[in-house]
């Protein structure tokens, strides 16, 4: 009987330890880490300098697995000076959520 005990909690140990934790230094082992910069495009919808952000209506974000939408972001002084409410542009983003930031950009219109 305690063979038959002990194979019972063997086999179900496992279920009940909780998530496997992967050791990221361990070859083919490493998790997927969120990139430290992203490229998208936009339309800038508005600018706040008092609170330093910028409203980008944005295309999808694959690198960090955004969809689609339109939101305010942090944005850097010079990205700030430069920025035209209804310009296109092509931007860089440091992901963090709602505390992501646009570092720089580009316009995409001629």
């Amino acid at each position: 009987m305690k063979t038959i005990a002990l194979i019972l909690c063997l086999a179900v140990a496992p279920a009940f330890a909780g998530p496997l934790q992967m050791d990221p230094h361990m070859p083919g082992m490493q998790q997927n880490a969120r990139p430290t910069e992203a490229q998208a495009i936009g339309v800038i919808k508005a600018i706040d300098l008092k609170q330093g952000t910028i409203t980008l209506q944005h295309q999808a974000i694959p690198a960090i697995g955004w969809p689609a939408m339109t939101m305010p972001f942090h944005a850097t002084p010079e990205v700030l000076k430069q920025a035209k409410v209804g310009e296109k542009v092509q931007f860089t983003l440091r992901p963090d959520g709602m505390n992501s930031v646009v570092t720089a950009l580009k316009s995409t219109q001629s």
